[in-house]
């Protein structure tokens, strides 16, 4: 419960880089400082207090104000007054969202690295068993505890979304009252042994439907259909808030991104696998990791953007990138060691920079039991299985996280490697088919369609690709294998097809 804001007895505090005097209603910040009215240190102060959660009017009204009698004319000033704040002295720092028909809240590098939050809400019984609620309820607490395993979403608890079952609340209302950004709502028929689940993710900030699926199951294990339908609709929310964040993050100037939102516009850049994308998510990433040192996901991110420079002999000292990536490698593990993803990220800098397997496959495997809905470990397991010459398991492990992440932009990575896969397999033609169905190209993809294209007695396309390759990187073919392909198996199967595609087209 808010209460009425006294300035006269609240300690001075910092709130990012802001210094926050409310006696003396003083804010310093790294670009000056500003004295403000009485009432909008007031506003500033319950937003800050709300730590995201947002602020009705009505709160605004009662806690500011008190007794006073304003008009929405007053309310709309100080929230613009505020709005201005940042750019005046800290640019960047927060930013005021409003909640249409409600009210505010407090966003930003206030609460640097948090990340979107959620609330599943109660599922409705649409059988006519009422028996079967316990069902009904057990569904959507096991869709909550999936969705805990995800350190990318900050998921309300049970109790508090159950609060507003009989509430007469629309979903921005709802969002707005247990501070949320995104709802998951569901609904659960069961006949017979028949049972239909229907889920919708709602972006409230927009009014507007993201995501919605159905799964038609047959009733055999009650706790395993349960287990199985929470992990599917966990796995496919991820990906589907994310691209609404990074959306959202870059449709804001970039002088005015928090940690948050910079990590958000490095993401997709980095996943380009392109030197000059990849440059600019490092300089992204730098800048988040300056508003706050110890974000474990800006963290792995970054090691793994200084090991593609690496491993790719991108920019002028390679051995700087190597360095670079392993510090923060271990600063991501000091942090993040309880975070399945940022566990996931660092196991694949570690194979590009060490070449150690058995240490990433470790943390990969260590991911999974963590949250065996993440699609990036299974990927990684599937990566080191690759670098171990064991393409059974790789393309196991590959076509599972291509299951778990249908439609973010790594499936066209794990795709391309599932063809990797092939190769290893011993099929040549599915393993080129599979690649040529993607858009991923890494130097190493390019030395692998060489090798391809050797074993398939295609020489011209063979040369094609080492052409591109040679464009893209400063190291040979030998030097770029010996870094990304430990074992000599392997190695020696990707030297030989470029070298029967090479001797191909002399003697043509």
């Amino acid at each position: 419960m808010l209460k009425l804001v006294d300035l006269a007895n609240r300690a001075d505090f910092s709130l990012g880089s802001l210094r926050i005097c409310p006696a003396q209603r003083l804010v310093e910040g790294p670009r000056g400082a500003l004295n403000l009215e009485p009432i909008v240190m007031k506003v500033l102060l319950l937003l800050v207090d709300a730590r995201g959660s947002v602020v009705t009017r009505n709160d605004l009204f009662s806690h500011a104000w008190g007794e006073v009698f304003v008009g929405d004319d007053s309310l709309n000033r100080a929230i613009g007054r505020l709005r201005k704040l940042t750019a005046e002295i800290a640019p960047g720092l927060f930013e005021i969202e409003t909640i249409p028909r409600t009210g505010y809240r407090l966003i930003g590098t206030a609460a640097a690295g948090e990340p979107p939050r959620i609330a599943v809400f109660p599922f409705s019984n649409i059988g006519s068993d009422p028996d079967q609620d316990y069902f009904v309820q057990g569904m959507a607490d096991e869709v909550v505890m999936a969705l805990t395993r995800l350190r990318t979403l900050l998921v309300i608890s049970s109790e508090s979304s159950a609060s507003l079952k009989d509430a007469n609340l629309d979903e921005q209302q709802a969002a707005a009252r247990v501070g949320v950004r995104y709802i998951l709502n569901g609904s659960v028929r069961r006949s017979g042994t028949q049972v239909r689940i229907a889920a919708k993710l709602i972006d409230t900030g927009k009014g507007v439907q993201i995501w919605a699926q159905r799964f038609d199951y047959e009733l055999k294990d009650v706790f395993e259909l349960q287990d199985r339908i929470a992990l599917e609709v966990a796995t496919a929310i991820e990906p589907s808030v994310s691209e609404a964040e990074i959306r959202r993050a870059a449709r804001r100037p970039i002088e005015n991104l928090g940690c948050y939102d910079l990590y958000l516009r490095a993401a997709p850049l980095r996943a380009t696998c392109k030197e000059a994308e990849v440059s600019l998510a490092l300089q992204f990433l730098d800048r988040a990791l300056a508003l706050d040192p110890n974000f474990a996901p800006a963290l792995a991110h970054a090691a793994g953007c200084h090991s593609q420079m690496y491993e790719n002999g991108w920019g002028e000292d390679q051995e700087w990138h190597r360095r670079q990536a392993l510090t923060l490698v271990d600063r991501a593990l000091m942090t993040g060691a309880e975070d399945a993803s940022v566990l996931a990220q660092v196991a694949n800098a570690l194979m590009d920079l060490e070449g150690n397997v058995a240490r990433a496959t470790a943390l990969a495997d260590r991911a999974i039991g963590m949250n065996p809905g993440l699609a990036r470990a299974w990927f990684i397991s599937g990566l080191a299985h690759l670098m171990t010459y064991e393409g059974d398991v790789a393309a196991a492990h590959l076509e599972n996280a291509a299951r778990l992440d249908p439609i973010s932009p790594l499936n066209d990575v794990i795709r391309a490697h599932i063809g990797v896969a092939r190769m290893l397999q011993g099929d040549h033609r599915a393993a080129l088919d599979t690649i040529r169905a993607t858009s991923h190209r890494t130097i190493r993809i390019h030395l692998t369609l060489a090798a391809l294209y050797g074993y398939l007695n295609m020489p011209e396309e063979s040369q094609q690709e080492m052409a591109l390759f040679k464009c893209r990187s400063s190291l040979s073919a030998q030097e770029t294998i010996a870094i990304g392909i430990p074992h000599e198996k392997g190695q020696a199967l990707v030297l030989k097809g470029i070298e029967l595609g090479s001797r191909s087209a002399r003697l043509h």
